[in-house]
């Protein structure tokens, strides 16, 4: 596997595997999402060489893909990017996107699997999209 390194305070890893790109959100202990993990993300799709890889993989690393926002981020107004930023650069990019769905899977990334084809190893042991 090769490691590519973005600045994103370690929240957000990319890695090659062959012909398959994986982006892992590591913000424990849920990875929830916050501007550092939105920025990665975005960071992440634009390091893709999409002459060279033919789909990409999202994924949380421990046992969540993403269980929600970082309710800190609440107290004050968004940043950019916002989070339909991001799902909407899912939904354009030019390659498939699969996003692992695992263990606590809410809010945003429960609306991932709209732009992405969503995977799931094993039963969620949570899926929602609170209002």
């Amino acid at each position: 596997m090769v490691m590519v390194e973005i600045s994103t305070a370690g929240c957000v890893h990319l890695d090659q595997d062959g012909a398959v790109a994986i982006i892992t959100l590591d913000n424990p202990p849920v990875n929830s999402s916050n501007d550092a993990v939105r920025r990665g993300i975005l960071a992440a799709l634009d390091k893709i060489d999409t002459q060279q890889t033919r789909a990409v993989v999202l994924m949380g690393k421990g046992p969540n893909l993403m269980a929600g926002a970082d309710l800190r981020e609440l107290e004050h107004e968004p940043t950019e990017p916002t989070l339909p930023q991001v799902t909407a650069a899912l939904s354009a990019f030019p390659l498939p996107v699969i996003a692992v769905i695992s263990g606590h899977t809410l809010g945003a990334a429960w609306n991932w699997r709209w732009p992405a084809i969503a995977a799931s190893p094993r039963p969620p042991r949570c899926w929602a999209c609170p209002k």
